[in-house]
């Protein structure tokens, strides 16, 4: 439910709202949508979101960490 929340949520972002995704991925818990936030950063490259990918490759969450690695 969350996921597809997220896919709605994203695309509606253009790209002077896309910075709100970065809040989200710091606000978000380790899991698979954290996983799902990430992919759709690496989608905005103007979004200035290397530190917190950098961050989440420490992860415990392997999808986590695989979409860090993806989007940098």
């Amino acid at each position: 439910m969350r996921r597809k929340a997220l896919g709605s949520f994203s695309a509606a972002f253009d790209s002077s709202s896309a910075p709100r995704l970065l809040e989200l991925a710091g606000d978000l818990e380790d899991g698979p949508v954290l996983a799902d936030v990430l992919k759709e950063l690496a989608k905005r490259r103007e979004v200035k979101s290397q530190p917190v990918l950098i961050a989440k490759l420490k992860s415990p969450n392997g999808d986590v960490r695989s979409a860090a690695v993806a989007a940098i």
